[in-house]
């Protein structure tokens, strides 16, 4: 728009002065005075290019007014921002002056409060100092006091020692055997043979040689588990059924017990093993002469043999101790490990070479340890943590209770 309006302007300027020209250098009037057609076009062009310089200033001027009201406008905003500013900033500045009145009115009260705040401080140095006298003396006095609690708990807990010792130990047991093996299959099938005709008859009260009892589901009266004796039809031959009366007819169980438990995971049967802070075992079978007899019990359901003792008594001169564990307060935070070494064997090598394999599939189900003082712990396969030695054989790891409430929910 500026550029067409300037080609429009020097336009106009030029047109004037060629036409200006135009009517100097040329006749205007003739000899009669009047405009020749020359004079016209001159007068035409002057006029016309008058027009447009008119036009033209006429829209400059137009365009001038506007941009003066535009200015003006944009001053009068500018202005009305500046009052803006100001007054805001008049009005900051009164709230600076009150922040500044009252932080000095607060310094003033600081000042005070430090004053009160130092003499108090002086008095509590007085009061410290006399009681770190104090302190003094009542620290000498616990520690005192202390080694006496010390020497007492010693005193008390080598007197609960003697109150509770761990003699007259009997130890029961239900052990699960695996009765799978293909070389036991005679014994097993003989077994069901016998069994067949007996079922109508294992109710509570029936005389059945060899049945030493059993028990049952609910109210029923009929055995839904039976437990017999070696002389019982159902148990092995010792000539004929080797295999298996070596099986079911002996078991060694081997308890020691760590008054710092140990890492069963690393456990081995070696020298450094077999030096626990006390040690003791029983061995049960068919024989009386062991340390007592066990009894083979069946569940009829599942087919599951068990070994089964109440109660074999463990002889103490067989057992080894450090000292460390004489009575039942030693138990405490200390550590059982359970096996079954299962040493005794047939005599017979064909016979033997299987034992091994079958053992190792032995599973502790219940352990039961007596002590003298009638006091009698329970322990189930699932407190136990159990682990395979180097040989292929289960042991079993039991970390007794810290307390002595926790000890006695063991017991039964």
């Amino acid at each position: 728009m500026d550029l067409l309006y300037s080609i429009l302007k020097i336009t106009s300027m030029i047109a004037t002065g060629v036409f200006g020209a135009l009517g100097l250098l040329t006749k205007y009037k003739d000899d009669k005075g009047t405009i020749t057609r020359w004079g016209r076009i001159a007068l035409a062009g002057i006029l016309l290019s008058s027009g447009f310089s008119l036009g033209l200033y006429i829209l400059e001027t137009s365009k001038a007014k506007a941009a003066a009201e535009k200015a003006k406008s944009e001053a009068e905003a500018t202005s009305q921002v500046l009052k803006n500013i100001l007054s805001n900033a008049q009005t900051t500045a009164a709230g600076l002056e009150q922040t500044l009145d009252q932080q000095r009115r607060n310094l003033e009260r600081s000042d005070y409060i430090a004053v009160g705040m130092e003499n108090s401080l002086a008095a509590q140095r007085l009061v410290v100092s006399g009681n770190k006298t104090i302190l003094s003396g009542v620290t000498n006095s616990v520690k005192k006091q202390s080694e006496l609690l010390t020497l007492n708990t010693g005193t008390l807990n080598e007197v609960t020692r003697g109150l509770y010792p761990i003699k007259d130990v009997t130890i029961g047991y239900w052990i699960s055997v695996p009765t799978d093996h293909v070389q036991l299959k005679s014994y097993i099938d003989r077994f069901d043979r016998e069994l067949t005709p007996l079922l109508p008859r294992l109710t509570f009260g029936s005389r059945i040689p060899g049945i030493r009892g059993g028990s049952s589901e609910g109210d029923s009266k009929r055995y839904t588990s039976i437990n017999f004796d070696g002389d019982a039809p159902l148990a092995p031959s010792e000539t004929s059924e080797k295999l298996a009366y070596t099986i079911l007819g002996y078991l060694d169980v081997e308890l020691k017990f760590f008054k710092q438990p140990i890492d069963p995971s690393s456990y081995r049967v070696s020298a450094a093993n077999r030096m626990p802070d006390l040690r003791l075992e029983v061995t049960g079978g068919f024989s009386s002469g062991l340390s007592g007899e066990h009894l083979i019990q069946y569940d009829i359901p599942s087919r599951q043999f068990r070994l089964y003792a109440p109660k074999l008594a463990s002889d103490p001169q067989y057992w080894s101790s450090t000292g460390k564990i004489l009575g039942i307060p030693d138990l405490l935070g200390a550590q059982m490990i359970v096996r079954l070494p299962s040493i005794w064997v047939s005599r017979d090598a064909t016979v033997d070479a299987y034992l091994p394999e079958i053992r190792r599939r032995f599973e502790l189900d219940t352990l039961i340890i007596s002590i003298s003082g009638g006091r009698q712990f329970w322990f189930r396969r699932n407190m136990f943590q159990k682990y395979i030695d180097e040989n292929g054989y289960p042991i079993y790891s039991f970390i007794f209770p810290s307390t002595s409430e926790e000890l006695r929910r063991l017991e039964k």
